[in-house]
């Protein structure tokens, strides 16, 4: 149970130190599910989700023909980057090995202070313009940022709303937890994770009793009006006054126009998976926008698929988190234990932070960003799992 729950906060070091972790992480869970599903040959596990192979297939299916159809020479490595099938499975049997979920809690709150309190330092360290964390990566750190914030805010402000039995060391823990959290999205500077994150912990809020939701609103405009007032770039970075963030703006304009255009060129399957980042000098040149113009992904999660993979491929994204999102909410709904409303309710939230986000960021084709996704959709789903086990013992 040890090692489970040290892998799980592996994989809270992995994805916000670098890449190689990240892949380092993400193999030993498989491994590690791999194994534990052949030592207690619980093959019943491996049933269950033959019973939604279909989906995956056809998923899967959808992103081949889109980059067969439109590649000369097939790109496997983007093919390959949907493994994290496998991941989301491995991750859910992992999790649901783990019985005592507050324990689990009590580690990824020490693990996640340590890696604040880092983030925190090398800021000041490098006297950077904005926190990008170990790997320096902004956009990277703030997107994981903006779930972690959600997840920690919601559950410290359970803890203390139903009074859940926690030693006053713990809820110390979380409280600290939750503080730099804030304190580190902030410091991002990334209006589309600031956006998000206020949405996700006024969403959860508003399931908690009424006056949370209000004191949380009421909390969110004294911190922004605060912070602005005292620094002028953070009040610039808002109101899109500094030449930073009006280029930024410009930039995801024309990135949005450039992969809309690929989209009604390639309505049903898309112009391939990721293929359709290289495909923007072209369209530049149709829409007339400067060809020395910024290119990445489309800067918007819905968009990139609808580029990428078409109606279709957006289709089975938008059904693998619709699904997610019916789990937490029925789960929390349903719950009569404290811990476990509690529990759905900051998965919810880190969960919803993420959709949201995904509106100015492909944040779900950023590996470490989708890996610790895929962890709050594991764990929503191994919660059900095991509340369907008890249930039915």
């Amino acid at each position: 149970m040890t090692y489970l729950i040290g892998l799980i906060c592996f994989l809270f070091v992995a994805v916000f130190s670098s890449q190689t972790l990240v892949d380092v992480s993400d193999t030993f869970i498989v491994l590690t599910a791999g194994i534990l599903i052949y030592k207690n040959k619980d093959y019943s596990f491996l049933k269950s989700i033959s019973k939604i192979w279909y989906f995956w297939t056809g998923w899967l299916v959808v992103i081949f023909w889109g980059l067969y159809l439109n590649s000369q020479q097939f790109p496997w490595i983007y093919f390959l980057e949907f493994r994290w099938f496998i991941s989301f499975f491995a991750m859910i049997y992992v999790l649901y090995q783990i019985e005592n979920i507050t324990n689990l809690m009590k580690y990824l709150g020490l693990t996640t202070l340590i890696l604040n309190t880092i983030a925190i330092f090398l800021y000041f360290y490098r006297n950077d313009d904005r926190a990008g964390g170990i790997y320096n990566g902004i956009m990277a750190f703030s997107q994981n940022m903006g779930m972690v914030v959600c997840f920690f805010v919601t559950y410290l402000t359970c803890i203390y709303k139903y009074k859940i039995n926690l030693s006053s060391r713990f809820k110390k823990l979380f409280l600290i937890v939750a503080t730099t959290s804030i304190l580190l999205v902030l410091m991002t500077m990334t209006r589309g994770v600031w956006l998000a994150s206020i949405i996700g912990i006024s969403v959860s809020a508003f399931f908690i009793p009424k006056r949370v939701f209000m004191y949380t609103l009421v909390g969110i405009i004294l911190l922004f009006t605060s912070v602005s007032y005292l620094n002028a770039s953070f009040k610039d970075r808002i109101y899109s006054k500094s030449y930073g963030a009006e280029t930024s703006n410009s930039q995801r304009k024309h990135l949005w126009q450039a992969n809309f255009a690929i989209f009604k060129d390639y309505p049903f399957l898309g112009a391939g998976y990721t293929l359709n980042n290289s495909r923007l000098t072209e369209y530049y040149a149709k829409l007339n926008i400067p060809a020395d113009e910024f290119k990445s992904h489309a800067h918007n999660q819905y968009l990139h698929f609808s580029a990428g993979t078409g109606l279709v491929g957006l289709i089975f994204y938008l059904i693998f988190i619709g699904a997610i999102f019916q789990i937490a909410l029925k789960g929390y709904l349903k719950a009569n234990d404290i811990v476990l409303k509690t529990t759905y309710l900051s998965l919810l939230s880190a969960f919803i932070s993420f959709l949201i986000a995904g509106l100015t960021e492909s944040n779900f084709s950023i590996s470490k960003n989708r890996l610790l996704f895929i962890f709050f959709c594991a764990f929503i789903v191994s919660i059900e799992l095991k509340t369907k086990k008890q249930k039915a013992d």
